[in-house]
């Protein structure tokens, strides 16, 4: 696969219901709408929907 034109990746943010940490993630990381708290590991509604942010993904060495 070749990749043509290379864009940042959008990042999202929940914040949990249960031990209040906040957490962001990359819509790759969310399953069936949920993800789990790394904190408490409550299963939280992940909304792929609105980013709050965007990291730049990094590009790979040329010659390597």
């Amino acid at each position: 696969m070749t990749v043509v034109e290379r864009k940042p990746v959008p990042i999202y943010e929940v914040t949990c219901f249960e031990c209040k940490s906040k957490i962001r993630y990359q819509a790759s990381e969310v399953y069936y709408g949920h993800i789990t708290c790394p904190v408490c590991n409550t299963s939280l509604w992940a909304m792929t929907i609105s980013p709050v942010a965007y990291e730049e993904s990094e590009s790979p060495k040329e010659g390597k």
